[in-house]
């Protein structure tokens, strides 16, 4: 996947068909790690604010 990144290929799309292959508990592990690295200007989500997809 990194080197169809810096491929200079659409980012959006490879990182799209990543995100719509993963299953179920990969995404949730995905979701978890994009939850530590909030925007700049917002704070962090305590644990009861984490989004899960319901099983």
């Amino acid at each position: 996947m990194q080197k169809l990144l810096d491929a200079g290929v659409d980012r959006a799309t490879v990182l799209s068909r990543f995100v719509d292959n993963l299953d179920e508990d990969s995404e949730q592990i995905l979701r978890d790690l994009l939850a530590r690295h909030p925007e700049p200007d917002e704070k962090p989500p305590g644990p009861d604010t984490r989004n899960r997809r319901p099983r």
